[in-house]
Parts: structure tokens; sequence; C-alpha cells
């Protein structure tokens, strides 16, 4: 083994378990001596994307791509960073087309065209996202992970029988995959809103607990900050709903609540005061673990809690269905490439 390969299977090593800083030692060490390689910045494009910096990670992957023309890891990497966070999905199909041209097997074709599904859904192209997954061997298909996306695919796509199937297929690849089970139980309210498997939440937290947290993890500090400043940028009328709340930060959802109906990946949860003839926020639960999931940026924070925050009173000022309200995140697990 090369002293480049030796770096490198150190630095994946590394951002695997979440040890980005000395992940980052091991890449920079690759690249001092060959700062070229394609793999060395295609390794730091994706140490980039695991600390929340989009930007950073692109121009990498960009590099890479440079560097080999033909790096199907690379390219694809670039493409989903395009997509998420960055949202720009004409490039990120752009990249799919050119990675569908390099796959070398079933798995890798699934790959690209689940990506590019996924930017297609976002572009509201269903018709040619549907075309493209229709294209994938799903049933011959035996990673777990693949599974889970086309499901995903299946369920933006409101076709939940086909989705649960695929999540079930998922969970029995990968018993360890917090997403499938997530997912299966949001797709079983949707298509029958009686059907809320508790069992289903439970066991999401109880994965989701087990995972280390990101490199980008927000303090608490800066989550009840975030809080605040998302609260003074509502109308008027919806910000003195929460002028008395008491904001708390806490690391997840507690069993009870989930066994009150509460999603397991809400990022925000509320506890109310209700009066005759006024409704008033006693408490604001702000849970890192969710955040960091979804969020990417202090701006990202804002963001998201802005949109609980209304979500949440136009759902008490509207009477509502009595069925647990979900709003689903965008989760995926960062695998290497």
């Amino acid at each position: 083994m090369d002293q480049v390969t030796a770096h490198l299977d150190r630095g994946w090593d590394l951002v695997i378990k979440g040890d980005v800083e000395r992940a980052v030692i091991a890449a920079e060490k690759a690249l001092e001596i060959d700062r070229n390689s394609a793999e060395a910045l295609n390794l730091m494009g994706y140490i980039h994307a695991a600390r929340g910096d989009a930007e950073e990670a692109l121009e990498h992957y960009q590099k890479a791509i440079e560097s080999d023309e033909s790096y199907f890891d690379a390219i694809l990497n670039a493409a989903e960073v395009l997509i998420s966070p960055l949202g720009d999905y004409e490039q990120a199909i752009l990249y799919c087309e050119e990675a569908l041209d390099l796959a070398l097997n079933p798995e890798e074709e699934a790959e690209v065209l689940l990506l590019w599904a996924e930017a297609l859904i976002y572009t509201k192209e269903p018709d040619r996202a549907r075309s493209l997954l229709a294209r994938i061997d799903i049933e011959h298909i035996e990673s777990a992970i693949h599974q889970f996306l086309y499901g995903k695919a299946l369920y933006t796509l409101r076709s939940f029988d086909e989705a649960e199937r695929s999540f079930e297929r998922a969970i029995e690849l990968n018993p360890e995959l917090s997403d499938a089970y997530y997912h299966l139980g949001l797709s079983r309210r949707e298509s029958d809103p009686d059907r809320w498997d508790v069992s289903l939440m439970l066991k999401t937290r109880e994965l989701d607990l087990s995972q280390p947290m990101s490199p980008r993890t927000p303090s608490p500090e800066e989550l009840e900050d975030a809080c605040l400043e998302a609260i003074r940028r509502l109308p008027l009328r919806l910000r003195r709903m929460y002028r008395r709340a008491r904001i708390t930060v806490s690391d997840h959802p507690e069993i009870e609540d989930i066994l009150s109906g509460l999603d397991p990946r809400t990022p925000v949860g509320f506890v109310w005061y209700r009066f005759p003839n006024l409704l008033l926020v006693r408490e604001i639960t702000v849970f890192v673990r969710n955040m960091d999931r979804i969020c990417y940026s202090n701006q990202d924070m804002i963001e998201e809690i802005a949109f609980h925050l209304v979500d949440e009173a136009r759902s008490r000022l509207t009477p509502q269905p009595q069925t647990p309200t979900v709003r689903s995140s965008d989760a995926q697990e960062i695998l290497p490439r």
C-alpha cells in the first residue's frame, strides 16, 4: 500500500466515525504527496459536506472531476450536494447524465437514476421521475439504502403501497436503517390516517439515538438564539402567541411524547396555555438531534423553526383532524463513495 492510499483509508475511516478534524489531516497529507489526487480531493469534498460546508464540498468534487473526468464517485457526490442543500437541480441533472454513462453495474445505475429522479421531483417533473424509477430493476437490488431511496421517491410521488414494499425490503436488508422505519410509518399513515404505527416511531427514535452527532451540531445557545430570531420575524399576530413562551433545548423527544403522537423527528415541540378566548404558548422545545439532521447553517435553523412556529399557530387557529401532524424531513444517510 502506497502512502497516499494509506492516508485515504485512514481519512475515510475517521470521517465515517465522525472524527472530521483528524480526517481533514489525513486528506491533507494525501494531497501533500499528490495535490492532483482525485481520490483525495473527493475525500476532502466529502469531509466538507459532513461539516455542512456545501460550497467548499462542491469545489473539491469539481477539482476531483477535473483531475479525473471519469471519476464516477466524485461526479455523483457533486450531483448530490447540488440537489441538497444547494438546490441547483439543473446542474445536478447534467452530472447525473454524465454519471449514468460511467456506471459499471446495475447498482451504480440505480444510484444515478435515484438521484436523477430526486432532482426531477424537486423541479416538479413527476412523470419524468417515474420513468427513471421504472428503469430500475428494484426486485434485484440488494442494497438497503437504494431500496430506501427508491421507496422515498415513490412516497414523494404519493405511490404509498409501492413505497411501503421498498421500505419493508430496506429493513429486511438492514434492520438498523432508521430512515426506513420512519418513512414506513409516514407512508402507512398517508395511505390510511388511522394507521399510525407508534412502534415504528419508537424504533426510529431508538436508532436515531444510537447515531453520533454530526460535526456541525449546533450548541444549545445557538438554537435558543435561532428560536428567538425566528419569533422576532413572525407577523405581529403570530408573534403575540409566543411572547411569553419559555424556550428550552433538548437532545430529542421523550418516549411519552411519541406515545402521545409527536413525530420523533420534529425539530420543535410546543406546550400551550388555553384560555376561554386566548391561546398562548407556554414552552417551545428545540430538539438538537433533529435540527442537526436537516439544518446546515444558522439561517437554515431560523427558517426551519419559523416554519414550525407558523405551522403550529395555524393548526391551533384552524380546526384539524385528531391525528398526529408530521412533517417529513429530507434526511438521508450519508454513505461514502
